[in-house]
């Protein structure tokens, strides 16, 4: 066994995102030991199953939440399309490898009560109280636009645009509550005048197949209108999936994903990262 020293070493080398094969070297550089590839990956193994209490207080922390950005992005396991899922508020995250078809994440949050701030996946239909991703919404019916060229799509895009914009207006004056039908209703009101274009109906549709899901975030101070915030934590996945030879396989992706749970939500929380991983790498 390496010192917790030398541990720790190790995860400092994983958090500025050197490939596992260079973690041997650096320490070679800085400490004059020699360490293995497969020590290295090892060693990550080890710390993450130290810090699996950590991961639980994380879950728990997330079901007393009023309310969750959820997310997922692709990665490749045993040359398999997977997922790393992301469930996150702004002072905890959540990372977890599995499928796209979302049974993992149904199970950890099977009984959440709050809001779920998500895109259209049709996984977070399961939970009754949502607030769909203007973000999301906004970038199709632009693509659309530009793909049509039309005056029509011009004019669609830009009057969601406005309804978005007079709706944060609304909540910011403190009158969002009682705007939400009104604002409810002028979507369905431009949605039913644009259906008489064909062209738009994909985008109309996706807006119509979750009816009253769009301007939740009026009604509570603390929902957003977008999913950006999940959307920041999975870009942190995105550079690293690359780089990570860990993510070849499960066991791998579940270190990483360990690892990348417990650093980001004590940086979130404010909390000393190198004195949390002393305290469980000691322990």
């Amino acid at each position: 066994m390496y010192e917790i020293s030398v541990i720790m070493a190790v995860i400092t080398f994983w958090d500025s995102r050197s490939v596992i094969r260079r973690i041997g070297f650096q320490l070679g550089l800085l400490l004059g030991i020699g360490m293995g590839t497969g020590t290295a990956f090892n060693t990550l193994t080890r710390a993450a199953k130290l810090l699996s209490p950590e991961t639980e207080k994380i879950i728990k922390e997330l079901l007393k939440s009023s309310y969750l950005h959820i997310d997922e992005t692709v990665v490749w396991i045993n040359g398999k399309r997977r997922y790393v899922w992301i469930v996150a508020t702004k002072t905890t995250v959540l990372y977890f490898p599995y499928t796209r078809h979302g049974k993992m994440l149904l199970s950890i949050f099977a009984n959440y009560k709050g809001i779920v701030i998500s895109d259209g996946f049709a996984v977070y239909q399961h939970f009754k109280r949502r607030q769909r991703c203007w973000a999301h919404l906004l970038r199709r019916a632009k693509k659309m636009k530009k793909k049509l060229d039309t005056e029509y799509a011009d004019n669609f895009y830009f009057k969601l645009k406005d309804i978005l914009k007079k709706a944060k207006e609304k909540k910011a004056e403190g009158v969002g509550p009682e705007w939400y039908d009104a604002m409810n209703a002028e979507l369905k009101q431009l949605l039913s005048y644009y259906s008489r274009y064909e062209e738009l109906m994909p985008v109309i549709n996706h807006i119509r197949n979750d009816p009253d899901v769009w301007f939740t975030f009026m009604r509570y101070s603390y929902v957003d209108p977008t999913n950006n915030w999940a959307e920041q934590q999975v870009r942190e996945v995105v550079k690293q999936r690359i780089m990570r030879q860990a993510l070849r396989t499960m066991e791998g992706a579940r270190t990483f994903t360990t690892l990348l749970s417990c650093m980001a939500t004590w940086r979130l929380s404010g909390l000393d990262v190198q004195g949390q991983l002393e305290k469980y790498l000691s322990a």
